[in-house]
């Protein structure tokens, strides 16, 4: 700092203590009230679905609101850009706060964050004192409400900080790792090759309408219901009425303790379908088991099904799968699990995994399993069946665009 400017600032500030020592005192004159300070607003609501809906008094929040502190969106999908840039999509029912202008919390729920270099350690704390801290990245986290969770690297990396360990573990693009809480413990294990399909197990199922017989759950009743609002299996669109979750008890799954059967009764569509968020230019490998219902009535050879991934180009993967009947079939002790994949190279960061029972496959359908999309290795070809230049008729699903 020069020395004018030095004097400069001595004077101004003589000059004001004069002031204030030569006023004249007014000791009934009555202090003004003191404003207290305006919240502080660390980001701004930038986009929301159609089905959105939070938990405030009426259960909306308009474009454009300046957010601080937390959000509990208990249905669709909202986006919120923060100060730094970054920018967060939340899949409700999700619980958030927003802490600061480069900083959350996510105490449950799906979270997609994206951040650009502006935002580079943008930070998430999770329950038990883990933090997420972007290092040029995207990145989704899923966490529970009893503070299990697993966090998802698509580009660039992260790093996870446990309060139990001195040194940060690093995940790189197309990695996962799972979050545990034991007896209030944070903990980050089973890292490994992400897999961008959400609850592509069927583990996480959010309401189950009917307990059936021998282990058996139907997941959508009344063919009433419209098309898309059948959200009962997390992660999922569904429509149509014959979405079965079975259990070991009824059918022994491929891999956990459920599986799903996409029947095919007459009249009906019975269709799942999810967003997956994906890295254009990239090659990616979708990985599903199949078996069949082959204790059908009509003891069929085989069962289908219908397999698409989708843009707003049209239909970039387009095949039908079909599954053998096993010799010796039995549902609990031999159901015939077969390994499918058809890899492909991604045209846009957002597509749209579309399953449904082939045309030809008897009442009893399909049965699906332990469905992953992955980073394609050398090892895996390039799908070759033709490619649609029309859009497919799907389910409708909430769409963001960043």
């Amino acid at each position: 700092m020069g020395r004018s400017v030095w004097y400069a600032a001595a004077l101004i500030t003589l000059a004001a203590a004069l002031y204030f020592v030569l006023l004249p005192s007014t000791p009934h004159s009555p202090l003004p009230a003191p404003h207290s300070a305006a919240p502080a607003s660390f980001a701004v609501l930038s986009d929301l679905s159609d089905d959105a809906q939070f938990d405030n008094t009426d259960g909306s929040l308009p474009l454009g609101s300046d957010l601080a502190g937390p959000i509990k969106l208990t249905a669709g999908r909202a986006q919120l850009m923060f100060k730094s840039t970054a920018v967060v999509d939340l899949t409700g029912p999700c619980e958030f706060e927003m802490t600061g202008p480069n900083r959350g919390r996510l105490t449950s729920g799906k979270l997609e964050a994206y951040c650009r270099p502006e935002a580079h350690g943008f930070t998430i704390d999770l329950p038990g004192g883990v933090r997420v801290v972007d290092l040029g990245t995207r990145f989704d986290l899923v966490m529970h409400a009893e503070g299990d969770g697993r966090i998802t690297v698509r580009e660039g990396r992260v790093e996870v900080r446990l309060p139990t360990n001195p040194t940060a573990a690093r995940l790189e693009a197309g990695q996962t790792g799972r979050l545990t809480m034991t007896q209030g413990v944070a903990g980050l294990s089973e890292i490994g090759p992400a897999n961008f399909v959400v609850n592509g197990g069927f583990e996480d199922a959010a309401t189950i309408d009917q307990p059936g017989a021998l282990g058996l759950w139907n997941l959508a009743l009344s063919n009433t219901r419209p098309a898309g609002q059948l959200s009962t299996i997390s992660g999922w669109t569904v429509a149509g009425c014959g979405r079965w979750l079975m259990g070991p008890d009824y059918f022994q799954p491929s891999e956990g303790q459920r599986c799903l059967n996409l029947t095919n009764y007459p009249g009906q569509s019975m269709a799942i379908e999810q967003a997956v968020r994906v890295v254009p230019d990239q090659r990616y490998v979708l990985r599903l088991d199949l078996a069949g219902r082959f204790d059908s009535p009509r003891r069929s050879s085989s069962q289908s099904i219908h397999v698409q991934m989708s843009d707003d180009a049209g239909a970039l993967v387009d095949r039908t799968l079909s599954v053998a009947r096993p010799e010796g079939f039995d549902r609990v002790t031999r159901p015939g699990w077969q390994p499918q994949s058809i890899s492909f190279r991604a045209r846009s960061e957002r597509m749209i995994l579309h399953l449904q029972t082939a045309a030809g496959s008897d009442d009893f359908g399909v049965v699906v399993d332990n469905i992953r999309v992955e980073q394609a290795s050398d090892n895996d070809e390039l799908v070759t069946s033709p490619v649609s230049s029309t859009p497919p008729t799907l389910i409708a699903t909430p769409k963001l665009e960043k």
